[in-house]
């Protein structure tokens, strides 16, 4: 049943609504941040119009100011607007979705020795009214090896994107506290090695322990690839057996590969993510998940992109079997990024429907959001 939007059946909410209503928390925003120094970006993330392109860049995106020579601190704010149409199998009938949320991501990073880091990170949702502790690790660094010790994204997935939307491959996200082991070579390989104690547990048994493993590989500048491996998908942010109590029968390991050709101009990326095995506690219709992401980047200047987006996943609940989108981005200014997107995509029967149980067809999604950097 479709349910990730907060405010259900809005008919008289209409886009034009969304855009006013976005923009003018925009405007405040941008003069806010005009007075704010400009932060150190990267030149490519820079010439794409947004702040960051992974869940991983998010989370550096914000402005670091220097408290002391070991303490620095940064800051995000991201306001968004979505508002989602979803159309009944064969019927007229449309139902309605919106949502605003804005969100604040407040960084701290310690360096009391060259070879020690302490990095933490916050978050408030608007719509929950809770802070939420989104990272705290201690880094232990030698030469080319790093140690990772704490609550921190385990190396499966790279989740690539230039829209505000997540890609459906998200789905395989996973955070928990574990200890991460990485190892970089010559800056053409990385090779992430973590061990943790997942939220999902075999039956009848206590805790064991979980893994995950990535290679990464840099053949070029302008092109890299990589592949990663999770011990257990249950352990996933998505909480895929939640209503079974996180207890299985038997481990879904999953794989994650990704593409990733970068040009001045254009940059394509291709990634996939999937079960290696049926969930045995779910239907035979959604057992074993999987999705792809293919996104196409043309950077027009300094200041302005557009994306296209081709995605598709299979056995995935709530989730377009197919959806393809166009999204904007443009720098306001080098510490805000403003994008406006619209995707479409159709659902496979039985596997998105309302309260009543009767199956949607398609959605379309309509989106804004505006990131300033503090």
């Amino acid at each position: 049943m479709i349910k990730r939007l907060q405010q259900p059946n809005v008919p008289g909410v209409k886009f034009r609504d969304t855009i006013k209503s976005a923009l003018l928390m925009a405007l405040l925003m941008i003069m806010a941040a005009m007075l704010l120094p400009p932060c150190a970006l990267a030149e490519t993330e820079e010439q794409q119009g947004r702040l960051y392109r992974t869940p991983q860049e998010q989370r550096d995106a914000g402005s670091e100011h220097e408290i002391t020579s070991w303490l620095t601190i940064s800051g995000l704010v991201e306001t968004e607007r979505q508002e989602e149409r979803l159309r009944l199998e064969n019927s007229g009938k449309t139902d309605h979705f919106a949502d605003t949320a804005t969100t604040l991501q407040m960084g701290l990073a310690l360096s009391p020795l060259e070879w020690i880091k302490g990095e933490f990170t916050w978050e408030h949702d608007s719509n929950t009214d809770t802070w939420t502790t989104d990272e705290a690790t201690l880094e232990f660094e030698y030469e080319s090896m790093e140690l990772v010790i704490g609550k921190q994204d385990l190396p499966f997935g790279v989740y690539f994107s230039s829209f505000s939307s997540g890609p459906l491959i998200e789905f395989g996200e996973t955070k928990d506290d574990a200890i991460a082991f990485s190892y970089d070579h010559e800056e053409l390989v990385d090779i992430s090695l973590a061990v943790y104690r997942g939220v999902a547990t075999r039956l009848n048994t206590n805790r064991g322990l979980d893994w995950s493993l990535a290679v990464e590989a840099w053949p070029t500048d302008s092109f890299s690839f990589g592949i990663s491996y999770l011990s257990d998908l249950a352990d996933s942010d998505e909480r895929f057996l939640q209503d079974e109590g996180n207890r299985y029968e038997k481990k879904t390991p999953a794989l994650s590969g990704f593409i990733l050709w970068a040009q001045p101009r254009y940059e394509i990326s291709l990634e996939f993510l999937g079960a290696l095995r049926d969930f045995r506690e779910l239907d035979d219709d959604r057992n074993r998940p999987e999705a792809w992401n293919l996104e196409l980047v043309h950077i027009l200047s300094s200041k302005f992109s557009w994306a296209v987006r081709l995605e598709g996943s299979r056995e995935l609940e709530d989730e377009p079997e197919k959806r393809a989108g166009i999204a904007l981005n443009s720098r306001l200014h080098q510490n805000i990024a403003l994008t406006i997107e619209v995707l479409r995509g159709n659902f496979k029967t039985t596997l998105a429907t309302d309260d009543d149980d009767n199956n949607y067809e398609n959605i379309t999604t309509y989106g804004i959001q505006l990131s300033v950097a503090l």
